[in-house]
């Protein structure tokens, strides 16, 4: 047996990676300025080390030192230049005959050396009662504890939303010292030096480290509405301090008192200060999060008796209209020492939608308090929809007295008026800005058309102006999807690039540009810049077939969309106008393209004699498209052409199709929506509107230029008596369209091309009844959809789970357990306060399956909505589970046979 002497010896030999690696250290871990500083490094005592101190960027100084028998220490000076911190670069070289040891005749290593410089610290002071009463004012006094001037930001938050995160109070000085990296990059030839024993010398691998946050704290309980108050900046002057005064209503526990503060020129410094908030008689109730019509709730009130003197006290409930108590709303408890105590009101909801909001008030040893609360009612079922088609020749009248569609505070209900053949403007806009899902496709469907509507159809201020607010909402959150190149992710925060789609955000963010609206930040440049290396770089490498279709179509439209940005890419257009066989979709969007740029006989000759026509078909990834969309392509290329006849006749095929009751994806309706409003830009299809709107038997005449006038009914849940009087010369065609959510009920399920399985498991696994779950229980929701393998590949698939009031879903997420959620993959999931929204593809004959944690958190009947799931981009294909009633029983009282 042969071993080498000592095992460190043997690792240096085991790992050659090590063996020109120099182990030497400083005599302290953090140095103040003023300090000296010594390093030790092992010799031998032949040889010269090259020390070197280094930062971030540059050399501060440099020392050539003769070695030592066993160890050499070497002292220098720390100055303000080396804070945050410095590198101590040493390299150690020996003789090159030398035969001592077996060491590379290069040796070296890097230490960091910590620096902290007093002149660079300032320090906040917190004076302030040791506790706070609840409703009662209290001072907040902030100083300098050197007497130094400062600007601060004040914050008092509730220390039980802080331990959520694990929130660590701002340290500015930490953050602007951090340690840096070592930036200076050292060369040498002494690698291709051959030393006495012809060793070839190895190298040292950077290293590396960070900061370990700890373990999370215990979580405290947060039973109150979290308190959150944010004040400043202030600027404190020199020898100066400064009061400010706070209220903290209907709240126990502690909250954190935080100051940040800076001299605004070198210096940072923060201080904290923890402090309970107590008051004798306090009142908590406690509701879910949302609740559906007709459920019923245990309603729990926590008492709160922090002082011997209270002993009886009176507790009264005052709902408003959207809550039914059952029973009394008075009750009355004692206190025999200090504590809480919890009394129940049962209460149910209205058949209606709104928002319920209760005033719980407690009474007691001369004390009170009292609690408002707030929870939104909504109805949990899809909205349905009805159009009534009226059509009024020249001198007619129409009367009605509509009925509402559904449960009161969500119907809806709108008359539209226009002379061209009914487009359903209404119901058809309607179903995009309801639309549920969020991708960027999505978000750019549901605010593009409504940048053109004031073109097309007349409409009351508030309505112009909620849409004029939902193009700006969409303006934002599209810049959320962009990523560090410029393009746009396909959801917020992923790292899917979806190529059409991209392109067809940046169409809308240069519309909206063109129309006033605000573009955020460097969203446009960033994206055009994206853009234009794309299509320069863009190769014709794909396969045959609907591939290279596809991708020759998406170049074209990203060429039309950069003419638009006049970023002409006049050689990119060229290259794509050279290729064979180009299909004609994409020969009329490279036309617009020329057209765009000005050159329209160059854009007429590419489509000479091309139809208009699209073959019937429907995409769901690739392009999202369909031949309606196409068609409203086409119809765009022509009027960029100037054949704003020929776009009429397309335009008003589109309007035939959107005005029946076919189902399109949210990128063709909205394509075929902003084709009928840029024709009406165009003056091609209004001939102008003259007609009465006849309201309860009183009529007001109405005069338009434009194509389309929409009124709001203003009692959309009552039965007010409305109609319209044709008062002009040409034909009006009269819509009547009523949106409403029935009551909930019960549900059937359904299966169209696509499977779906829910059931319900306890923790361990085991099967569990939704039907009566025992309060406190956590369990899953257990979701399966399966390909039945007949059709192709899905893609953009939508699984939505809307969960009752009554449980609540715990995201994994925020508790650090999502390792215990067992799920398949997906692209991106939505989890919100009621429901929990899950996009992903699914194969042919491939099933997933989904899990979403629940507790059973508040006693009382709720209603559970089936899962549904959906095709974003072909309706065909969907498949929804059954609805059904279920309760939330009192601990104790689910029986093991149940």
């Amino acid at each position: 047996y042969l071993d080498w002497p000592g095992w460190e010896g043997r690792s240096r030999r085991e790992d050659p990676e090590q063996a020109a690696m120099l182990s030497f250290n400083a005599d302290k871990e953090r140095y103040a300025v003023g300090d000296n500083a010594t390093l030790t490094i092992p010799s031998s005592g032949t040889g010269r080390a090259l020390i070197s101190l280094e930062t971030g960027s540059r050399v501060i100084e440099t020392a050539w030192v003769e070695m030592k028998a066993r160890e050499t220490k070497w002292t220098f000076p720390i100055t303000a230049e080396m804070a945050p911190n410095i590198y101590a670069h040493v390299t150690l070289v020996q003789p090159h005959a030398s035969t001592m040891n077996d060491l590379p005749i290069r040796l070296y290593g890097v230490v960091p050396i910590m620096v902290e410089d007093a002149a660079t610290h300032i320090t906040p002071s917190i004076d302030m009662p040791k506790e706070i009463r609840t409703d009662v004012p209290f001072t907040v006094e902030v100083g300098e504890r050197n007497g130094n001037r400062m600007t601060y930001t004040l914050a008092i938050v509730d220390d039980g939303l802080l331990d959520l995160t694990r929130f660590k109070t701002p340290d500015p000085w930490s953050h602007f010292y951090a340690r840096e990296a070592l930036g200076v990059r050292t060369w040498d030839l002494y690698d291709q030096v051959i030393g006495a024993f012809g060793r070839q010398l190895q190298r040292v691998l950077a290293m590396g480290g960070s900061d370990d946050a700890g373990p999370a704290e215990a979580k405290r309980a947060n039973r109150f509405k979290p308190v959150v108050r944010y004040v400043g900046p202030f600027t404190l002057e020199r020898n100066r301090k400064a009061k400010h005064e706070f209220t903290i209503s209907n709240y126990v526990g502690s909250v954190r008192v935080m100051v940040v503060a800076t001299d605004g020129e070198r210096a940072y410094g923060n201080a904290e200060r923890t402090v309970p908030v107590r008051k004798p008689l306090m009142v908590l109730a406690s509701m879910p999060r949302v609740l559906a019509p007709g459920e019923v709730l245990d309603l729990p009130v926590t008492v709160f008796a922090m002082d011997a003197k209270v002993k009886d006290v009176k507790v009264q409930l005052t709902p408003n209209a959207m809550l039914i108590p059952e029973g009394t709303g008075v009750k009355n408890i004692r206190f025999d020492a200090i504590g809480d105590q919890v009394v129940t009101f049962k209460v149910r909801v209205k058949d209606a939608v709104g928002v319920a909001n209760m005033k719980v008030s407690v009474e007691g040893a001369g004390g009170s308090a009292s609690e408002r609360i707030e929870v939104q009612v909504r109805q949990p079922n899809l909205p349905v929809t009805n159009v009534t088609e009226i059509v009024l020749q020249a001198g007619e009248k129409w009367e009605d007295a509509p009925v509402a569609v559904g449960v009161r505070g969500t119907n809806s209900a709108y008359l539209e008026v226009s002379t061209i053949p009914p487009v359903d403007m209404t119901r058809r806009l309607r179903y995009l800005i309801d639309y549920p899902h969020g991708c960027l496709e999505q978000t750019t469907s549901k605010a593009f058309p409504q940048l053109f509507m004031a073109a097309v159809m007349e409409m009351p201020d508030r309505t112009a102006a909620q849409m004029r607010a939902n193009v700006e909402a969409g303006l934002r959150r599209i810049s959320t999807f962009q990523r560090s190149d410029g393009s746009l992710n396909y959801w917020p925060g992923g790292d899917h690039y979806d190529t059409w789609t991209s392109i067809y955000a940046g169409h809308f963010i240069l519309e909206a540009e063109r129309l006033g609206f605000a573009v955020p930040g460097n969203l446009k440049s960033n994206w055009l810049a994206f853009q234009r290396r794309a299509a320069r770089n863009w190769n014709n490498t794909q396969a045959d077939g609907w591939t290279r279709q596809n991708t020759q179509f998406t170049q074209a439209y990203r060429l039309y969309v950069l003419a638009l940005a006049q970023s002409n890419e006049l050689a990119s257009m060229n290259r794509l106008r050279d290729l064979p066989g180009l299909d004609l979709r994409t020969r009329w969007m490279l036309a617009a393209a020329y057209a765009r740029v000005g050159q329209t006989q160059a854009a007429k000759a590419l489509v000479k004699d091309l139809d208009t026509h699209v073959p019937a078909y429907t995409e769901m990834y690739w392009t999202y498209g369909s031949d309606l969309r196409d068609e409203a392509l086409i119809a765009e290329a022509l009027l960029s052409m100037g054949e704003t006849a020929q776009a009429a006749g397309v335009v008003r095929r589109i309007s035939e199709r959107l005005s029946n009751d076919g189902w399109y994806s949210t990128q063709s309706t909205a394509f075929g929506l902003m084709a009928v409003a840029r024709l009406a830009e165009k003056s091609q299809l209004s001939k102008g509107l003259s007609y009465a709107y006849i309201e309860n038997g009183k009529a007001r005449d109405r005069f338009s230029e434009k194509a389309i006038a929409r009124t709001e009914l203003p009692t959309p849940d009552g039965k007010a008596r409305v109609g319209i009087a044709n008062t002009g010369k040409n034909l009006l065609y009269v819509r009547l369209v009523r949106t409403g959510t029935p009551l909930a009920g019960e549900e059937r399920a359904s299966s169209n091309g696509l499977n779906i399985a829910v059931r319900y498991e306890t923790m361990q696994h085991d099967p569990i009844d939704p039907a009566s779950v025992e309060q406190g229980t956590d369990f899953f929701a257990v979701v399966t959809v399966s390909h039945p393998g007949v059709a192709g590949p899905y893609h953009q698939l939508a699984l939505t789970q809307v969960f009752p009031g009554g449980w609540e879903i715990r995201n994994a997420r925020m508790e650090g357990s999502e390792s215990g959620v067992k799920s398949d993959h997906f692209t991106y999931q939505d989890i919100r306060d009621d429901r929990v929204m899950t996009y992903f593809d699914l194969y042919k004959g491939r099933s997933v399956t989904y899990r979403v944690m629940l507790n059973a958190s508040y006693t009382g009947r709720y209603y559970l909505s089936g899962a549904h799931c959906e095709a974003m981009y072909d309706h065909t294909v969907n498949a929804r589970s059954q609805g059904r009633w279920i309760e939330v029983l009192a601990p104790g009282t689910v029986t093991s046979g149940r």
